[in-house]
């Protein structure tokens, strides 16, 4: 398909990963595909009669980031094409990966750097089949592509620095002087309290005075994503402390910790990485994993209601987790395994475990006692 760029270079063809476990979803997937290569190719030639019967305009949540960034701040499809037009005409992006999560939904990613920027742009697009029609409902920052870190301070007025060789520090920049890995720095007061969900977090933000919050886009290979892990915990562990930082927290993985706690030092083992960078959460009769995706893998999980009870669920999850991170097992969908001595059966996990919410290209594998 024209315009998928190159699909032969690093991790750049399209895979079909962990869905909802439709028998043949090869087909949707292929479609979804299709309609995000003709898309682009008719933004690139701002031909918005092309542009407009590919675009879900009615889809709930299109507009909480809208179809086409909200029509780009424009009330027509026209407007919106004719304002893209330059920006796609000079863009180079790549498909990285589709995941179907539902019988008509598919999710694409992919790499978008604007033309003359350093910056890579790692996106989510859900489609939805309407009418026999795949159609884009919208488009966002593929959630679990970014390393994020959080420092809760008290102090909104002590400076940030950093003595470190492996790591140079600069007003909206933390920078690897001999790698790639460039995290974008940004200082802002706390949240209200009603905008935060975790009821932790919202104890954790009494009687701070700032954020300051680090995001990075990590490798695409394991190994130098497991050393960005590292570098970049240790970075901020280490401007945590030059600030008195009361706590980090990870949003990815629901987690706080203190500063010192990122620290695992150059002889990291991804066991060390894993115990700062994964979490594992029981909610509304689930236990799952968050921060798989982290080590390029599929979250764990495992209802509750399938198993005894709520303890024997949550150890399965946690074994059959660090056995797929010590690549032990594969926990293929469909199929039946012994974690922890026990014969589980694999399946097709959630999409997320909030409605409204994705796991992102690497999806979920929920663990069930096997039938067999």
């Amino acid at each position: 398909m024209e315009g998928m760029g190159d699909r032969d270079g690093e991790r750049g063809a399209v895979e079909t990963l962990l869905g909802t476990g439709l028998e043949e979803p090869d087909d949707p997937v292929l479609e979804a595909l299709r309609t995000i290569a003709e898309l682009r190719e008719a933004l690139k030639r701002g031909d918005a009669d092309a542009v407009r019967p590919k675009l879900d305009l009615l889809a709930y949540g299109a507009g909480q980031r809208g179809v086409l960034s909200t029509l780009a701040a424009t009330r027509s499809v026209e407007e919106a094409v004719q304002r893209l037009a330059p920006f796609w005409r000079t863009a180079e992006y790549r498909m990285d990966a589709a995941r179907v999560v539902a019988p008509d939904e598919v999710e694409v990613y992919e790499t978008v750097i604007a033309s003359g920027a350093s910056t890579r742009l790692r996106t989510l697009t859900l489609l939805r089949s309407r009418g026999g029609h795949w159609r884009q409902v919208t488009t966002m920052d593929a959630p679990d592509e970014k390393l994020v870190l959080a420092l809760i301070c008290d102090d909104e007025e002590a400076p940030l620095t950093l003595a470190s060789e492996e790591a140079i520090l600069e007003p909206t920049k933390l920078r690897h002087p001999g790698e790639p890995w460039e995290a974008v720095v940004r200082t802002a007061p706390p949240p209200e309290a009603s905008e935060v969900p975790d009821r932790r977090l919202r104890e954790a933000l009494v009687g701070a005075k700032r954020i300051v919050s680090f995001a990075l886009l990590p490798p695409t290979d394991i190994a130098p994503r497991e050393a960005a892990l590292r570098w970049l915990g240790d970075a901020v562990a280490a401007i945590g402390e030059g600030v008195g930082a009361r706590q980090v927290y990870l949003p990815w993985n629901e987690r706080l910790l203190h500063p010192e706690q990122l620290v695992v030092g150059p002889d990291a083992t991804r066991d060390d990485l894993a115990a700062r960078w994964v979490n594992v959460i029981e909610s509304d009769g689930w236990t799952g994993t968050r921060g798989m995706s982290h080590f390029m893998l599929p979250e764990v999980e495992a209802r509750w209601m399938d198993w005894p009870d709520e303890d024997i669920a949550t150890q399965i999850v946690v074994r059959a987790a660090e056995d797929l991170r010590d690549g032990e097992c594969e926990l293929k969908a469909r199929t039946d395994q012994e974690v922890a001595g026990t014969r589980c059966r694999a399946d097709y996990g959630r999409r997320g475990a909030v409605l409204g919410q994705t796991y992102g290209r690497y999806g979920s594998v929920r663990l069930a006692p096997s039938r067999v």
